[in-house]
């Protein structure tokens, strides 16, 4: 129950309601890798990853009204993400000289999301794109050294951003 009084005490408002939360979390995950030597100085590394997440967020806020339930439907929901990412990748380094390292790479990712709510779909994505990998290092001395890097990634959203929560709190 939640109760609301004036500066004096007086009660301005009494609100009483229930709230239900929950969050089921799903992750698979499948990868591979493969490392192969070309030749002294030359290596290969190619692979592939695959996750799979299901999360549902299912919020549940009821007024208590004459002893019975009534849904706030402001803030009952039922949202569903279903996600599917899907990574290859390859990869070369090779000893240019003694002091010298180069590294080339390209990683390939695809995603796959639906986010649905009582059966109406939200938003769908299915994307895919290349991400390159660069970098090249020169030793001058053991204390002395240059290096040089390019690359491209992707960040995702947290699963706090994903799943949000409503927190009611008291004024008193």
């Amino acid at each position: 129950v939640d109760r609301v009084t004036s500066g004096q005490g007086e009660p301005v408002r009494e609100q009483a309601f229930i709230s239900r939360k929950e969050n089921p979390i799903n992750f698979h995950v499948a990868k591979a890798d493969v490392t192969k030597s070309i030749k002294e100085g030359w290596n290969l590394e190619f692979g592939a990853k695959i996750s799979v997440s299901d999360l549902a967020n299912d919020n549940l806020v009821a007024d208590l009204v004459n002893g019975s339930q009534v849904i706030n439907e402001t803030y009952t929901n039922l949202i569903d993400m279903d996600e599917r990412i899907s990574a290859a990748y390859v990869s070369t380094d090779y000893q240019l000289s003694e002091k010298t390292t180069a590294k080339a790479g390209l990683r390939f990712e695809h995603t796959d999301i639906a986010l649905t709510s009582a059966a109406e779909l939200l938003t769908a994505r299915n994307y895919g794109r290349v991400f390159p990998t660069l970098f090249l290092a020169h030793n001058f001395n053991e204390n002395n050294s240059l290096q040089i890097a390019y690359n491209e990634r992707i960040q995702r959203p947290s699963l706090n951003v994903l799943a949000p929560a409503f927190f009611f709190f008291s004024p008193n």
